[in-house]
């Protein structure tokens, strides 16, 4: 595990026709659950295989290697997938996800539930926006990245994964381990700001 952190920062999500499925899974009662899992807030663990998408149509030519969805679901690519498999054997969900480009191509991509959780951020020492609690609206204090900026972390307090989502503030962020972000180098991904130690 390397001791240096990179925040995955997802500056845009990937637009994607996802062919009926989130009409479907709020019709059924089950979207909270996926979006929950894909977006760090809950494991996953029981979420059924039929509950998870399969194909998507990419509204533009570029799927990169490494893309999230509005939904919070995270897509890799064959490269993408056997690095983080090489970093954290059988950690996380994976899943085959069919994604059809602007030009009708079809290329695999894998869905992703990061099963891995941590507690490293510092909020003291990051670049945060804090909100104020309002207990009128039954709303708790809020503390929050600034865009696109990277965290300090405590190393002492990281899971010994190569990705993982981190609640060290009120929302999960996702970071990865610099051997990770080495493996990603060469490919198509998000920007990886590396945090502060």
């Amino acid at each position: 595990m390397s001791a240096e952190a990179y925040r995955v920062a997802f500056d845009a999500a990937l637009r994607a026709d996802d062919g009926g499925w989130a009409r479907a899974a709020m019709l059924a009662g089950r979207a909270t659950a996926c979006v929950r899992a894909f977006m760090g807030h809950d494991d996953g663990a029981d979420l059924p295989e039929a509950w998870l998408p399969t194909a998507l149509r990419a509204a533009g030519a570029r799927v990169p290697d490494v893309a999230a969805l509005r939904s919070g679901l995270i897509l890799l690519s064959d490269p993408a997938r056997a690095a983080l498999e090489a970093r954290d054997p059988g950690r996380h969900r994976l899943w085959t996800v069919a994604v059809e480009d602007a030009a009708g191509r079809t290329r695999r991509r894998h869905g992703l539930i990061v099963g891995a959780r941590g507690d490293a951020i510092l909020e003291r020492d990051s670049p945060v926006r804090v909100e104020p609690p309002q207990p009128a609206l039954g709303l708790p204090r809020r503390a929050t990245l600034a865009e696109g900026r990277a965290p300090r972390i405590d190393p002492a307090r990281r899971p010994e994964a190569a990705l993982w989502w981190d609640h060290g503030l009120s929302v999960p962020y996702l970071l990865c381990d610099g051997a990770l972000a080495a493996d990603w180098a060469g490919l198509d991904v998000p920007p990886l700001p590396r945090c502060g130690t």
